[in-house]
């Protein structure tokens, strides 16, 4: 059956949303995708019955499917933010914070189905924040972050020159309206006061100085914080006039006056004068200035006071006279008689009653006048003559007059005797020499007496009297032996008296001794001549008088002096002297002794080890000295070597043989050497006794020790099969055949058996160390902390990273974000974090051994506001959201008050915490009423925000009208708002109408007017009221009058050139214009010429003079303008200026500009100081042409120069760019001998450059050994007391300059030319020694006698002849004085045997023969039958005390020698001789192995490098040590070399041309002495572990490359290169080294840096490439292609650089005609190269630019050259444009 079904009444049709369905008796409605308006009653009808159901339809939320994103944007673009919600067009509210949005010009609300979009217009920094889109169910927020512009200067300062007392303006344009800005002059910060005005006004910025200054001029800065502007203000001083001149002025003499003027401006500056001579302030002159009034006070008038006195304020200067009448003179005081002693000075005073009055002096008659014999004062009123010198004949009447005034006294003079001043001295001279004898009187020219004893002397040859004022003198010539005596001088009143002594002439040598040669046996003659025959003369061997016998024979003819030694001996070779008393001659005698040769050679010998080998041989002389040596090493006694002398046979004890004995050994005689070999039969190392197990505490030391058969064997240590070596934990020891190990420290990881190995045998012991128990060295202490901190517990155990375990009472803890557990060494530490409450409590550290437990307590934090509330304005009927965030989270005891009512959280009220520690009120639907105070209050503190509830706004009820008005009239347009009181904003067009003269805004109630005075056609315009977010907006139309649009200018000429006026007015073929020239019509005549074209009007003068000048003026109707013509005569100026320069120092540089007039005079100026020609400036002028040559250019030069002409001038800078200092002398190798000072000089070619000393790699620095001088260009270093190890090569450096020389010392080597000679005298004679050195003036020498020093006395008489012959004669001598008789000059020694003949002497107790150990002490014991003076030798050697190491003692027949601190050298044959007897006794010194002192180091060295090993010994030893590797003993190669230094105390060893195999250890040996040091070879290759990469960069940023090797390489061996050229560390490039990573950052890039960059360091090398973008260049040929009366197309070529980046595209700016402001036309990148602008209002003209993107940004815009006018259509139609910003 058929049915209907119906929704309320209204029949429903299948369609796609209903469904209707009929199955038999079954009938459905399906009803499809069902909304809320789907709801209601549903009737099926079948047309006899109906059936009713009702459909409820339940609403799904709505939820975000795509949430907001943050967004970030530039100030003043646009940005969107957009979502996607679930229901298409469902309803959702947008907010910003708390705040509703609604639709206007600022947002911009889009709903297209599920996208929901929010455009923000126009950004500005307050629209930063949170936004929130909120459908009902669900919200999502985003936030908005607005970058701010810079704000950049569109029009610059520009320098203002004002008078002094006026007002200066400084103006510029901002691209911001309102920006702050900031004004300072120089560096200080300008305020707004009197002075300072600040105008800002939208872009428009202005600084006006009021009431200018001289001190007002300089540099003013206006700042906007991302950029600034400067100008200068030029301060033009007003001329300084006088208002009021001076006057002429009388007064008297010591009175004053005062000079009166007054000038123009107040407190200006003026100069007084009297004639030409500046006068300044003074006793005499006060100068006085009060505003502009001044007075010249002068004081205590003279009549030289009188003459013309000039005040001179620079621009002007007034004069006046000053006339000044004198005082008559009276004597106040007259003079008195005078009494004074001859020689002396006399004073005659007297006063005046007038200072400074001339007077005159006369003797008698005679008018005096001033010498040195008369001075004359006069000081004020006092007068004074000094009459100097006085003689009796100055005595009498004396007279001070003056004009008719006088006054006189007498002088008397009293006569003085004659006395000597200084009296006669005792004198010597030589024979046939001359004599003076000097004295002195009291008064010249005295006659005196000479005598000699009582014979009066007269001048004669021999005499010669002298008399010189009161210096008298006697010279005796020709002097004679008999002219010594007694001489004297007599005055008549007074005598003095002097003795002569004249010393007779010496005897000298004519011919002096010559040195000699001849052979033993023989027969010597030496030979001189003396000056005096029959001179006695003496002879002398050394310091021995010799007299004639067999021996000698002295001969003596005339001055001839001969002497003969005969029978010739070794003993007699020598110096000899001859002696004249006055002088002496020496000369040397040389003996030739005969060799000594072997009668039988050494033998070759076989000993075993540990027994004795002797080496045997015999020579041709008995007791001659030979030297035995082991290979070519000197031996010497010692306990292992042992050398007797029997007559002719020399024996070599060899004891203790060793393996490392086996060798050659030699005894050399001096002529002739033999030669012998030693084998040595080598036995094993055993253990005499084993180690033995030990057992110890943790940290003890523990020592296992065992004992070897052979001293010095090498052991090897192990802990089980690891080999152990010396280091902090194990020291090893060996002192002879005893061996130690000593483990330091021990624990319980050094349990374990430990084996010693001696190569053939080996010895074990175990080692047990027991554990200490874990205590607590310090406790844990109770604390206190706040809630939310962390605190942290710690303690002290008695064993380092031993294992506790921390407790909370009985709770264990463990490591999480909670507590956290440290442990470093003894400390142990538990940081607990985020403390709260419930933490409190005790906690415990247990070692396992022992506890300690603390207490921790936790206060509640005190809550403080962080962050407080802000004041919140809301439109009524919105919600206002408040926040408040506080210092601690959960806070307690929280209130919200509103106008003093607590608020409670409820629909109205949103009270909530979010994050824990930020509180929220959310106040919805508010209303007016809730205006006032909010307040937030937690504990004691508060924080309140005022709410301001703004009305609804209102909407226009009644429309603006659109009007057209006559020119010149008012026109009144009216609106209606909806509310009273409401506040509306007018604007043309787009520009905002403020209150002004030509605008007036009224409101009354809701009545809106705008009043436009004094209409003209500018004013057509649209005009709009708006409203909050409603406007209104109406037509202006103004009926045009002709009027002057552009009006005339003023023009400045020069004469005889034309002038041109132009003036254009509103209509074309305007009549009656009028062309006025001061006052008077002009017509079109010859020199005037008056057209129009159009609009324009012009007037052209021809030929114009000074004449001309005026006013100008054009009229038409009421309508007129004026202008300004000034001709000039022709004005100097610069045709070309002074180009900035850039020169090398030392170069010559020209400074060239051109006049506009020939021969005009100029001034050069460096800086403010004006240029003077000289050698270093030289001024050229030729014509118009003007040069400054500068020569010689020095730093000092660089600056600004001026070139100054008048008024006109023109500046350059030049900048000098530095010459590196080089050296102009080098160095030069120097030789010196040892001892002196060596002086190394180089010249540089600048002075004062800093350099640097260096001997081979060493920096050197000032010592007392190096003295460094540097004057100007002179660099010097001396080297004082230069010695062998001086000699090398010397650096000098200077910058990127050296200079090498290098320094080679000679060693100063001093020789005993002849030793001392052994003497016998007899008791009571004298006994002579002599040494000769080669050289002269030799310091430290010293003469001993049986080891006691000599000191120069009656009994010793030290002397040295000729520098070089040291001379000891011994006095008086005795028995007792025998002995040895020794010279010491260094370390060279001469020692003689003196002995002193007595009768025999026996020996009552003989030595005995000592053996003792090394250290210790000797002593030898020989007594004789009655005191003699006993010698001391060694093996012959004759030993001298030295009074701790040789220690020799004589009591009376007693001759002791005791021999302290023994070495093995000591060990010998000792005899004691005395009186011709002689005791032996032989002294066995067993030694001691040394010890190391200073031990080897561990030396990393590079592969083909060299290694050095130094080990230092406490006592020399040059047999018995080895170096090894890894245990294997070294032998001498050219890679391996050893050397021994100072003796054997220093050893070294020299690995060369290294590889990484050679890493191992090495060990050097002596004794029982080892030290060990590890070598590692690191290998020369290297790899790269992370290369360098290709990188871009943008043009001004910075830029890194890092390369990772393998290992760490020595900065020095790195090098970056940039397209193959080394890259140097400047103020672009930096190298930075972190162990094995290297990196290159390159600053502030520039495209010069573009290419590829190399690292390479040895074998390795990788590259990068290296881009520098920038901007692009602005694109090519703009041009309009085509236009119409609302559009432009427009059309141009890519750009020649794209900034080595693809270009992304184009943007297009437009700017109206009217406007300052450039807008976008595009909304993203234009692709093309062509581009249309539409909707662009007719008949407005327009310009463009277009500039090029890539991907570092916008580059330059070119600007089309042509202003764009459109064309207009027949009638207006309103275009409404919105722009989007592209961003």
């Amino acid at each position: 059956a058929p049915v209907k079904w119906k929704k309320g009444s209204r029949l429903l049709r299948a369609s796609d949303k209903y469904e209707m369905k009929q199955k038999g008796l079954c009938l459905e409605l399906v009803l499809h995708s069902v909304k809320l308006e789907d709801a209601g009653e549903y009737t099926c009808d079948s047309g006899d019955q109906q059936t009713t159901a009702s459909l409820k339809v339940k609403a799904l939320p709505v939820i975000f499917k795509k949430e907001l994103q943050n967004k970030e944007a530039e100030e003043e673009s646009t940005v969107t933010l957009h979502c996607e919600i679930s229901k298409p067009d469902a309803l959702v509210k947008w907010r910003k914070g708390s705040v509703i949005l609604h639709k206007s010009e600022k947002y911009e609300i889009t709903q297209k189905g599920s996208c929901v979009e929010l455009l923000i217009h126009n950004l500005k920094v307050e629209d930063a924040g949170e936004y929130t889109c909120d459908s009902g169910d669900r919200q999502t927020s985003g936030f908005l972050k607005v970058k701010v512009l810079p704000v950049l200067f569109k029009e610059k300062l520009q320098n203002v020159e004002a008078e002094e007392d006026s007002t200066a303006t400084l103006h510029c344009l901002i691209s911001k309206p309102d920006a702050p800005v900031k004004w300072r002059k120089g560096s200080l910060l300008l305020h707004p006061c009197k002075k300072y005005e600040m105008k800002q006004k939208d872009l428009y910025v202005e600084l006006l100085i009021r009431s200018l200054k001289l001190e007002d001029a300089g540099e003013y800065s206006c700042d906007s914080g991302d950029q600034q502007t400067a100008a200068f203000l030029k301060v033009e001083a007003l001329p300084v006039l006088f208002n009021q001149v001076l006057q002429n002025e009388e007064a008297e003499e010591d009175s004053t006056v005062i000079l009166r003027c007054e000038i123009t401006k107040p407190n200006g500056s003026v100069q007084w004068r009297k004639g030409s001579l500046v006068i300044h302030p003074s006793d005499k002159y006060d100068m006085v200035q009060k505003g502009s009034c001044l007075e010249l006070h002068i004081h205590n008038l003279k009549l030289e006071d009188i003459g013309e006195y000039i005040c001179d304020s620079g621009d002007q200067q007034t004069m006046a006279s000053l006339k000044v009448n004198a005082l008559p003179l009276l004597f106040k005081q007259e003079l008195k008689d005078e009494e004074v002693e001859e020689g002396g000075t006399a004073t005659l005073h007297c006063e005046v009653n007038n200072p400074d009055a001339p007077v005159k002096w006369r003797k008698g008659s005679l008018v005096l006048h001033p010498s040195e014999k008369y001075e004359m004062k006069q000081e004020g009123s006092s007068v004074d003559l000094l009459i100097h010198s006085l003689k009796p004949e100055d005595g009498g009447d004396y007279t001070c007059y003056s004009g008719d005034q006088q006054t006189t006294a007498s002088l008397t003079v009293k006569v003085l005797p004659v006395l000597f001043k200084q009296g006669l001295q005792n004198i010597e001279a030589e024979e046939s020499s001359s004599a003076i004898l000097r004295c002195e009187l009291t008064k010249p020219d005295v006659l005196v007496e000479w005598r000699k004893g009582s014979v009066v002397l007269n001048p004669s040859e021999k005499y010669d009297m002298v008399q010189n004022g009161a210096c008298i003198e006697l010279i005796i010539r020709n002097l004679k032996p008999e002219d010594e005596g007694e001489y004297t001088c007599d005055s008549g009143d007074l005598q003095t008296t002097a003795f002569l002594i004249v010393k007779v002439l010496p005897g000298l040598f004519k011919q002096e001794l010559e040195n000699t040669e001849a052979d033993e046996d023989g027969i010597a003659i030496f030979c001189c001549e003396i000056t005096k025959p029959g001179a006695k003369v003496e002879w002398r061997k050394g310091t021995v008088a010799l007299h004639s016998n067999d021996k000698y024979e002295i001969r003596h003819e005339g001055p001839c002096i001969q002497l003969f030694i005969r029978n010739l001996k070794p003993e007699d070779q020598g110096e000899y002297t001859c002696d004249s008393g006055d002088q002496q001659t020496t000369a040397f005698l040389q003996v030739n002794a005969l060799p000594v040769l072997f009668k039988q050679e050494l033998q070759n010998v076989e000993a075993e080890e540990g027994s004795t080998a002797k080496l045997r041989c015999e020579l041709t002389k008995v007791d001659a000295t030979v030297e035995w040596r082991k290979e070519s090493v000197a031996l010497v006694p010692c306990g292992k070597y042992e050398m007797k002398q029997l007559g002719p046979i020399m024996e070599l004890l060899i004891h203790d043989v060793e393996p490392e004995d086996a060798a050659d050994y030699t005894c050399d005689s001096g002529d002739k050497q033999s030669t012998a070999h030693l084998k040595v039969n080598a036995l094993p190392v055993l253990f005499k006794e084993q180690l033995r197990s030990e057992e110890a505490e943790e940290g003890d030391l523990v020592t296992f020790h065992c004992e070897l058969t052979k001293s010095g064997a090498l052991v090897k240590w192990k802990k089980g099969s690891k080999i152990l070596h010396p280091n902090n934990k194990y020291e090893m020891k060996q002192v002879g055949a005893i061996v130690e190990l000593l483990i330091h420290n021990v624990n319980t990881e050094d349990t374990g058996e430990y084996t010693c190995d001696s190569g053939d045998q080996q010895t074990d012991g175990y080692l047990k160390v027991n554990a200490l128990p874990v205590l607590f060295k310090r406790w844990l202490k109770n604390e206190e902390a706040e809630e939310g901190h962390s605190v942290i517990l710690h303690c002290e155990l008695t064993k380092p990273d031993a294992t506790v375990e921390w407790r909370k009472g009985p709770e264990v803890l463990k490591p999480d974000d909670k507590y956290e557990m440290k442990q470093k060494g003894h400390i142990v530490e538990l940081l607990v974090h985020n403390l709260k409450l419930e933490d409190t409590g005790e906690y415990t550290c247990d070692s396992g051994d022992q506890q300690t437990t603390a207490s921790l307590t936790i206060r509640a934090p005190d809550v403080k506001i962080i962050d407080g509330l802000k004041n919140f304005e809301v439109v009524e009927g919105g919600d206002a959201l408040f926040e408040c965030k506080l210092s601690h989270d959960n806070a307690r005891g929280v209130q919200w008050i509103l106008e003093g009512i607590e608020l409670q959280s409820n629909d109205m009220n949103e009270i909530s915490v979010k994050n824990g520690n930020i509180h929220t009120i959310l106040l919805r639907k508010i209303t007016q009423d809730d205006t006032g105070t909010l307040i937030f209050k937690v504990g004691k503190y508060t924080s309140s925000a005022q709410l301001n509830v703004k009305a609804t706004p209102a909407t226009f009820t009644k429309q603006l009208q659109s009007m057209e008005v006559d020119e010149n009239e008012t026109a009144t347009l009216v609106c209606e708002l909806s509310q009273s009181n409401v506040p509306a904003i007018w604007k043309k067009g787009l520009t905002t109408i403020v209150f002004s003269d030509k605008y007036e805004i009224k409101q009354e109630g809701c009545i809106h007017k705008l009043c436009i005075h004094n209409i003209t056609s500018s004013d057509t315009s649209e005009y709009t009221c708006i409203s909050g977010d409603h406007q209104t907006t109406s037509s202006l139309t103004v009926k045009e009058h002709v009027k002057i649009i552009r009006g005339l200018e003023d023009i400045t000429i020069i004469t005889q050139n034309y002038v041109r006026f132009e003036c254009e007015v509103s209509q074309e073929d305007t009549k009656n214009a009028q062309w006025w020239l001061n006052g008077k019509l002009l017509q079109n005549i010859e020199y005037c010429e008056i057209k129009t074209h159009d609009k324009i009007h012009t007037l052209t003068m021809k030929n114009v003079t000074p004449d001309h000048s005026g006013t100008v003026m054009f009229k038409v109707g009421p309508e007129r303008s004026t202008a300004k013509l000034l001709v000039q005569k022709p004005k100097v100026v610069f045709k070309q200026k002074l180009q900035d320069i850039q020169a090398k120092e030392e170069s010559t540089v020209f400074l060239h500009c051109e006049l506009s007039e020939c021969e005009v005079p100029v001034t050069w100026k460096k800086g403010s100081v004006t240029i003077i020609p000289s050698r270093k400036y030289e001024v050229r002028q030729q014509g118009p042409m003007a040069d400054l040559v500068i020569s010689d250019l020095t730093l000092e030069d660089a600056g600004e120069y001026t070139c100054e002409s008048g008024d006109q001038q023109t500046s350059a800078s030049l900048r000098v760019e530095a010459l590196p200092a080089y050296f102009k002398q080098e160095l030069q190798n120097v030789e010196a001998i040892e001892g002196n000072t060596v002086t190394l000089h180089c010249e540089l070619s600048k002075p004062g450059d800093p350099v640097e000393w260096k001997k081979r790699l060493a920096v050197v620095h000032p010592s007392d050994k190096y003295e460094m001088k540097q004057n100007g260009v002179n660099v010097e270093m001396l080297i004082h007391n230069v010695k062998p190890g001086d000699a090398g090569k010397y650096t000098c450096y200077s910058g990127n300059h050296q200079t090498t020389a290098s320094l080679n010392v000679t060693e100063r080597v001093i020789k005993i030319v002849s030793d001392l000679k052994n003497t016998d005298v007899f008791a009571g004679e004298s006994a002579t020694f002599e040494c000769e050195l080669s050289d002269k003036d030799v310091e430290n020498t010293q003469w001993w006698l049986d080891g006691s020093p000599l000191q120069n006395n009656d009994l010793n008489e030290i002397t040295v002849q000729n520098g070089n012959i040291h001379t000891l004669t011994l006095q008086g001598l005795g028995t007792d004085d025998s002995g040895t008789v020794t010279f010491k000059a260094g370390t060279l020694t001469s020692s003689a045997k003196l002995l002193v003949k007595d009768p025999a002497v026996e020996v009552v107790s003989e030595m005995e023969d000592v053996t003792r150990e090394e250290n210790d002490t000797a002593e030898f014991i020989c007594q004789y039958s009655r005191p003699v003076k006993a010698l001391w030798r060694r093996n012959d050697k004759e030993i001298l005390p030295d009074g701790h190491h040789i220690i020799i003692d004589q009591d009376w027949n007693v001759a002791k020698l005791k021999i302290c601190e023994l070495t093995p050298a000591d060990s010998g044959m000792y005899t004691c001789e005395a009186a011709g007897t002689k005791v032996a006794a032989v002294l066995s010194v067993l030694a001691k192995h040394p010890d190391i002192l200073e031990g080897l180091e561990n030396v990393d060295a590079v592969e083909g490098g060299e290694a050095l090993f130094e080990c230092s010994l406490s006592r020399p030893e040059v047999h018995y040590y080895k170096w090894l590797m890894d245990d294997v003993p070294i032998t001498q190669t050219e890679n391996q070399e050893t050397a021994v230094l100072q003796a054997g105390r220093r050893h070294i060893l020299l690995l060369k041309n290294l590889i990484p195999s050679d890493s191992c250890q090495v060990s050097f040996v002596c004794g029982n002495a080892m030290s060990s040091a590890c070598l590692n070879v690191k290998g020369w290759h290297i790899s790269i572990l992370n290369t360098l990469r290709d990188t871009e960069v943008v043009r001004g940023n910075h830029a890194e490359f890092e390369c990772v090797l393998s290992e760490v390489v020595p900065i020095t061996e790195v090098s970056w290169y940039l397209n193959e050229t080394d890259i140097k560390t400047n103020e672009h490039w930096e190298t930075k080294a972190e162990r094995n990573i290297y990196k290159l950052i390159l600053k502030n890039a520039q495209f010069i840096h573009s290419g590829e960059i190399t690292f390479a360091s040895r074998d390795v090398i990788a590259s990068a490439k290296l881009a520098i973008l920038g901007p692009p260049d602005p694109p090519e040929d703009p041009e309009v292609v085509r236009k119409n009366h609302q559009s432009v197309t427009l059309s141009w070529f890519p750009p020649l650089s794209d900034g080595s980046s693809v270009i992304q595209g184009y943007h297009v700016e437009m700017k109206p005609q009217e406007s300052d402001c450039w807008l976008q036309c595009n909304t993203k990148a234009i692709e093309e190269t062509e581009f249309t602008v539409d909707n662009l209002v007719p008949g407005t003209g327009y310009r463009f630019r277009v500039s090029a993107l890539n991907c570092v940004g916008a580059g330059e815009p070119v600007h089309l050259p042509q202003t764009v006018l459109l064309g207009e259509k027949c009638k207006c139609i309103l275009v409404a444009c919105s722009l989007l910003f592209y961003s």
